[in-house]
């Protein structure tokens, strides 16, 4: 049997992780063995007394506090390699997961004949449901812009969507990952602190020959505006996104996004490609705002 272990970074989202996790833990139809770790990276809300207390199955990871995005993930694959899965599931502390969610990712990485990592799409917790990731189908790399399969907040019915897309990157929310391959690449890349690491990790995965795909029969339900700065449905002010250019900790940071250019893009047109990243962002704040 096939065995699968969940990885979720969490700080200060005790009760969302718990539902997470709850999820996680009553899925069905499930043909393999399921195991969680949770990084807890010092959260102050009483996360690892309520994980001792109600989850006393899941493996618990504690964080300095100041390990945000990537190094909880990188801390807790360390976890997971010892627990000798097939897999690794990177996951969010913030989704609801269907019944079914965990059966369908490894139905859809069984049906594709050579190594891949498999995604999930994700929609909108709040109805009526609006697409938040349906997979990038090409990168425009002199202009750093994602063209999605589907347009992105756009509304769907999850019924009519079926199948498996191919996708250049993949969000670490809902991600499925030979653990042979995870280890190969050195897990994610801790330069990239809070934001691009997941999506590096898919291009360098494409790199060493794994096919990169979504299955639009698994299924993320998450809760959109709990993200940071940078995502334009947030309707930030201007001056939060002019932050954003230089917080690492924000969607926006730059130096992520160049070193994203600078690794798989264009090197030539990168300065123009710097500019058109600023305006664009600016840009598509404005007008979710007047939206």
């Amino acid at each position: 049997m096939q065995k699968v272990v969940v990885v979720i970074p969490t700080f200060n989202r005790s009760a969302h992780i718990a539902q997470t996790i709850s999820d996680l833990l009553s899925q069905s139809g499930l043909n393999a063995a399921l195991e969680i770790v949770v990084v807890n990276d010092g959260s102050t809300d009483g996360t690892e007394e309520m994980l001792t207390s109600k989850f006393p199955s899941v493996h618990i990871v504690n964080g300095s506090g100041e390990w945000w995005y990537t190094r909880s993930m990188n801390e807790g694959f360390e976890t997971a390699y010892e627990l000798s899965p097939d897999f690794i599931l990177t996951m969010n502390d913030d989704v609801r997961l269907p019944k079914n969610y965990v059966s369908s990712l490894l139905q859809a990485y069984d049906r594709e004949e050579a190594e891949c990592v498999m995604g999930s799409i994700s929609v909108t917790m709040s109805s009526p449901q609006r697409i938040t990731f349906s997979g990038v189908k090409s990168i425009a790399w002199w202009r750093y812009k994602y063209t999605h399969h589907l347009p992105h907040y756009s509304q769907v019915n999850l019924d009519e969507l079926t199948g498996v897309r191919s996708s250049k990157v993949l969000p670490g929310r809902g991600m499925l990952i030979p653990v042979e391959l995870l280890k190969k690449l050195n897990g994610f890349d801790a330069s990239l602190v809070q934001y691009g690491s997941d999506d590096d990790f898919c291009l360098r995965a494409a790199q060493q020959g794994a096919n990169i795909k979504v299955s639009y029969d698994a299924v993320v339900h998450s809760y959109d505006t709990m993200t940071g700065v940078g995502n334009p449905s947030r309707k930030d002010s201007l001056m939060d996104v002019v932050r954003g250019f230089g917080n690492k900790y924000s969607t926006l940071y730059l130096p992520k996004s160049i070193k994203a250019m600078f690794r798989h893009g264009n090197r030539i047109m990168l300065p123009v490609t710097v500019l058109i990243v600023v305006a664009g962002s600016i840009w598509a704040n404005m007008k979710f705002k007047k939206a």
